[in-house]
């Protein structure tokens, strides 16, 4: 199971919101869990890159949009 903890630069909740994350992974039985902190990679045609290409966005962004307006209230 993969679980990622996202917060802003500089959140003032982050060590909290870790600490409660690593709280529940206790009480559900994965305390022997070690955390890992990564960037993301992403494959470009250029090769790996640390963003994904522009194209790739504007895909994703338009795809979620056109979900959004399709979906029934």
């Amino acid at each position: 199971m993969d679980v990622e903890l996202f917060v802003v630069p500089d959140c003032p909740n982050e060590s909290v919101a870790l600490s409660l994350l690593c709280l529940a992974f206790d009480r559900v039985g994965l305390a022997a869990q070690s955390p890992a902190y990564a960037c993301r990679v992403y494959a470009t045609p250029a090769g790996l890159s640390g963003v994904p290409p522009l194209g790739d966005v504007i895909s994703a962004l338009t795809a979620a949009s056109n979900r959004e307006l399709a979906s029934p209230e």
